[in-house]
């Protein structure tokens, strides 16, 4: 007999207490309901207590807010798709040089900056993603890796444009909130700070939407396993095609095409489904 299981027989069995195992809350409960009320009510009571703050610690959580839309792109990228991204801080620059360079240098409206910012940063990305699509783990990470320290070396060589290791000096007249927003130019800050915090919301809003999404799903699928995912989507397209085919053959028996079904009365489809007929169509069938 092994010593392992004479420790067992010698040793007393503790048993644990009742009710003090780790506790399961489901998606839709009363309990889960009251977390996420709970939580949203933390947030906007945080968000009210910072337009509140003076100047300067207003514009620390007006940058812990730019900070957070950052990583909340990161978290799609590695937590749910399980990318292992570490140049996203060269994307996040990129951005940020547009806003400045098409500010400062052709007097553009900041606001209107934005979507060419996200326009630029998708091009880019799209073109460091397409190489990268036949490689995965450690070797995604050094491509990522690469773009992110050659991104540095591109804004200084281009220095006339970027300002170079000083970097790019945007004045207060040209960060004046928009009329429509009520802010005046002294209270630049506020404006900032609700900006980057509506910013940070929907972010977080349209984050959600896609992960409950069935594209978010499939991201999931890809991160736990890539070869199962890839194999349950041809199952699935390959079950919709037969599915379509038997629909097509049923409607072809019946000598109906399928886009006429949807045009016909409700009796007729009544007809189509269960077999029946109405007493009227009996007696001009047997004329």
């Amino acid at each position: 007999m092994s010593t392992e299981t004479l420790n067992e027989k010698t040793q007393p069995k503790v048993e644990e207490p009742a009710g003090k195992g780790p506790r399961t809350i489901r998606r839709g409960s009363r309990a889960h309901s009251l977390m996420l009320l709970g939580g949203a009510v933390i947030a906007v009571l945080i968000i009210l207590w910072g337009s509140g703050l003076d100047p300067f610690n207003q514009g620390r959580l007006t940058r812990v807010a730019i900070f957070a839309i950052a990583i909340a792109g990161l978290n799609v990228a590695t937590g749910y798709i399980g990318l292992l991204s570490v140049g996203h801080s060269a994307f996040f620059g990129l951005g940020a040089y547009t806003t400045g360079v098409l500010v400062v240098k052709y007097e553009w409206d900041p606001l209107a900056t934005i979507p060419a910012a996200l326009l630029l940063c998708f091009v880019v990305g799209l073109l460091v993603g397409l190489p990268a699509l036949r490689i995965r783990g450690l070797y995604l990470a050094m491509v990522t890796l690469a773009f992110g320290v050659a991104f540095p070396e591109i804004i200084a060589h281009f220095d006339e444009l970027t300002g170079g290791a000083e970097g790019m000096t945007i004045r207060r007249q040209q960060l004046r909130p928009p009329e429509w927003s009520g802010f005046t130019l002294g209270e630049r800050t506020q404006w900032l700070y609700w900006l980057c915090v509506v910013t940070l919301l929907v972010t977080m809003l349209i984050i959600h939407n896609i992960v409950r999404s069935r594209y978010g799903k499939a991201m999931i699928a890809v991160r736990e396993n890539e070869i199962a995912a890839s194999s349950s989507r041809h199952q699935h397209r390959r079950h919709e095609d037969h599915g379509v085919r038997r629909l097509r053959c049923h409607h072809r028996r019946r000598r109906q095409p399928v886009r006429d079904v949807h045009r016909q009365p409700v009796r007729r489809r009544i007809v189509h489904a269960s077999g029946w007929h109405h007493p009227a169509d009996r007696a001009r069938h047997r004329r």
